[in-house]
């Protein structure tokens, strides 16, 4: 569009484009609306356009050509309407360490209505949006870690004294396992069994652990008259109370590796165990350490072959071990075993959240208990669960990491030995007399034939007799028949009597 600056020349201009416009029937409003299409509006250029609408009722005649003035603005495009935006940074809400929490979820809810997801930055931008009300929502999935021992210490210590272990407003969200609205004893029994399951339960009993609230649900916008920026959120992870949960760098997901303190403590399973077919095995859980640390829980979880080895019931024992077992420092270990994936799940730690214990040098910190089903000679490995986040850990009395070297271990099924027992008794004549040098013959299923002697006064026996088996008994003798009898042996047995 020409700019014209005097304002006769403008006058005249006016004018002479109303002189244009009466003999094809346009107004000066018409004229607006072709200059605001981007068509020309100096006298000339008007002219050409009135000539050029006007060619269909009238004869043709040629297009005045306009004199170059100014500077004339195109639009090569259409000018997209630009409608408000809603942004913001979504951060995590617990800990002192600033993080920030990618791969949320934001949807405005509204005319027009917007979604978005954070950027690995935590930040977001809703654009589009028109003026009138709005809600927007956060939510998110996935990017499940840190959920560990540490977390359940801090609840049992804010359940013992909430005065001397407070819990932040959005540690007490991410405590509040059941939603319920407030920190109970329930809340930490459900976060044990998320740990000692190492993750969500089958049976819903660990609620929400593992899912992410926000410290404000939604926000409502009623109307919308511009633009926000700095519209934070603070994600929570219930059942994340320490703050270590771990931000990815990517969307991928990961687990967290949080710093490990204390003298370096090596957790092994034994190496060359063995155990019959049907007996009840104890597998040690030794530590060893060049310094003693200090103790405040632990958790870990054992891999088996189940067609060797199945968890017995229960499956550990602390008598006599490193573990607490008499007050004022008790400890309660919850097993979890999975005889079908072959799992054992053991997590110690003290009723009142704060009682520790000393490694010392080395020593059994427990005793785990197994039932032998595989037959001899099979063999399963004692594996230590390591690529699980979480499920092999030992914290000190600050809720840190112990740093700690797991050393798994092997189990073999030894033979089946027989227990052994005797047989007895006394070979008579026909009066009832013991009968002197009469042969006594034992023989088993597999034709095995034993035989003994009979003293002066007719008495018999065997000795280091094989139970659970049975076996015929027979005796010979000059001048006396007699009948030999199956006998089935499954304990000592005395006064297996002969007589004619």
């Amino acid at each position: 569009m020409y700019v014209i600056n005097q304002t006769t020349r403008l006058t005249r201009k006016k004018n002479s484009v109303a002189r244009h416009l009466r003999p094809v029937g346009l107004t000066l409003s018409m004229l607006v609306l072709i200059a605001i299409s981007g068509v020309f509006v100096s006298d000339k250029t008007a002219a050409s356009a009135v000539t050029a609408a006007s060619m269909t009722e009238r004869s043709p005649t040629p297009t005045p050509k306009p004199r170059s003035r100014g500077t004339k603005i195109t639009n090569s495009s259409p000018v997209p309407l630009v409608g408000n935006n809603i942004s913001g940074t979504v951060n995590y809400g617990v800990g002192s360490v600033a993080k920030i929490v990618p791969h949320t979820a934001l949807t405005a809810s509204g005319s027009p209505g917007a979604s978005t997801v954070t950027d690995v930055s935590g930040a977001y931008i809703l654009t589009g949006l028109g003026t009138g009300a709005y809600t927007v929502t956060p939510s998110k999935s996935g990017n499940i870690n840190g959920i560990g021992l540490a977390d359940s210490l801090l609840v049992l210590r804010y359940l013992s004294s909430p005065v001397q272990f407070p819990l932040l407003p959005n540690q007490l969200i991410a405590a509040d396992a059941d939603g319920s609205g407030t920190v109970t004893l329930s809340d930490s029994i459900r976060l044990l069994r998320y740990l000692s399951n190492n993750g969500p339960t089958s049976d819903g009993s660990t609620r929400q652990i593992g899912t992410w609230k926000f410290n404000t649900s939604s926000r409502t916008y009623d109307p919308l008259s511009g633009s926000l920026t700095s519209e934070n959120y603070d994600g929570i992870l219930v059942g994340e109370i320490n703050g270590s949960w771990t931000a990815p760098t990517s969307f991928a997901e990961f687990g967290a590796n949080s710093p490990s303190v204390g003298n370096n403590m090596i957790v092994s399973l034994p190496t060359g165990a063995t155990g019959a077919n049907g007996t009840t095995v104890t597998i040690p859980v030794t530590i060893s350490t060049t310094g003693s640390n200090v103790i405040n829980g632990y958790r870990f979880s054992v891999i088996f072959d189940p067609s060797v080895l199945h968890a017995a019931s229960p499956p550990f024992d602390i008598a006599g071990t490193l573990t607490p077992t008499n007050p004022p420092t008790t400890f309660t270990v919850t097993p979890t075993a999975d005889n079908v994936a072959g799992r054992l799940t053991i997590v110690v730690q003290p009723s009142n959240g704060t009682d520790t214990f000393n490694s010392g040098l080395n020593g059994t910190l427990i005793n785990l208990k197994f039932t032998v089903v595989g037959v001899s000679p099979a063999t399963t490995n004692l594996t230590f669960d390591t690529t699980t986040p979480g499920a092999f850990e030992f914290v000190d009395a600050n809720l840190d990491t112990i740093d700690t070297t797991p050393t798994n271990g092997t189990f073999t099924v030894s033979p089946t030995t027989a227990a052994t027992v005797n047989v007895s008794g006394r070979v008579l004549t026909s009066s009832g007399a013991g009968l002197r040098n009469a042969r006594v013959t034992m023989t088993d299923a597999a034709g095995h034939v034993h035989s003994v002697l009979t003293s002066a006064f007719g008495q018999y026996r065997f000795n280091g007799v094989p139970s659970g088996a049975s076996y015929v008994v027979g005796v010979q003798a000059k001048s006396y028949n007699f009948q030999s009898r199956l006998v089935t042996v499954t304990d000592s047995l005395t006064n297996v009597d002969f007589a004619p």
